[in-house]
Formats: C-alpha cells, structure tokens, sequence
C-alpha cells in the first residue's frame, strides 16, 4: 500500500518499485533498504516503510515540495533544502533563487521579505541573486532590476519603496535598473525599447 500526497509522482510506479525490491517472504522484507531505495528519488523528501501484519507493507511517502529554482538546474524546498529532480527546468512558474553554496536559508529568507515588500506595490519578483561578493541584486517580473549591494539590505529596501511611491512608479515604464548603493538615494538607469531608451 502507497500512502501519500502526490503532484509529481506515480505512486504506480512507486509501486513497482517497492515490488521489485520485496524478493523475501513477509519477514525477510528489508524495510531499510526499501526506504533507501525510494529516497534515491529526488521527489520524495521522506519515506517511512513498515510490516502490517498479516502481510502487508505500508509505505508513506512525504512529497517535496518545490517553492523556487536554485542556481541553473536545482529545486529548493520550503525548508531551504535543495534537491535535483529531472524535471526540475520544467517548473516554469517559480521564482529563481541563487547564491554560494550553504547561503540557502539566507537567500529563501530575503527572498521572502522582499516579495512581501514588492507585493505591496504591485511588483513581483522574479529573480534574487546573492553574489560570490555577497551582493544582492533583484529581478522583477516586468524585467526590472534592483541592485541592493551587499550592505544595508533593509534600508536600501525601504528607500526603494519610499522612491516608488514618490515618484518612481510613475516612470515605471522607462526604468531598467534601479541602483540602491548610494548613501543618500539611488541611481536609475533607463530601459532599452527596441534598441532605443525609453
């Protein structure tokens, strides 16, 4: 018996797995190597496998559950955890997330805060990148680039959100980048239009 919520996988063939594994009676039934072979399995975050007597096995699969794109072809849990499923470019609908190795928890954490501030406005984010420098840079989904640089993350973001307000989001439209790096207010750099500024 396969157990679980399922979006990406069949249990069918989950299934089929676990019958191909199972070459022992009842009692000679390798649960653990059953649970390891399953979590080859980019899909599954978790799987627990048990004996319900008289003979049955009962597996429990945990889905993953993707929330971004990590780097070029890696996926990102809600835990911050990355797996690598086949599959993973056919996600179109995610946002993109990068950074070093081991900066996952702190990138997805930005990430967050800045769409509830984006949201706010209007704006969606499609993109947050954390340099090797440990710059970051923000990509909307109407193509517009926010650079916070890698110091003063929440000040440069409220003064962002100030300048929109004020001011920005009226030129909106004409905008291709928004350079926050400066003490007392931030550099805009025209959007391109058929090869002519804006």
């Amino acid at each position: 018996m396969i157990a679980g919520e399922f979006r990406y996988l069949e249990p069918d063939v989950l299934r089929a797995v676990v019958t191909e594994t199972v070459d022992a009676g009842f009692f000679g039934v390798d649960v653990t190597e059953i649970r390891e072979i399953l979590l080859d399995e980019p899909w599954i975050r978790d799987a627990t496998v048990r004996r319900v007597w008289p003979e049955t096995l009962h597996v429990s699969i945990l889905e993953q559950r993707p929330i971004a794109h990590w780097g070029d072809h890696a996926l990102l849990n809600e835990k911050a955890e990355i797996f690598t499923p086949v599959t993973a470019q056919n996600l179109t609908n995610l946002v993109r997330l990068k950074g070093p190795m081991g900066t996952e928890s702190k990138v997805l954490e930005r990430y967050e805060k800045i769409l509830m501030e984006l949201k706010r406005l209007g704006l969606s984010v499609e993109t947050v990148t954390l340099s090797g420098r440990h710059a970051w840079t923000v990509g909307t989904t109407d193509g517009r680039t926010l650079v916070l640089g890698r110091k003063e993350f929440e000040t440069r973001l409220t003064q962002f959100m100030v300048g929109y307000t004020q001011g920005l989001e009226d030129e909106w439209k004409c905008i291709g980048r928004v350079d926050l790096r400066y003490t007392n207010g931030f550099a805009v750099a025209a959007t391109q239009a058929n090869g002519r500024t804006c």
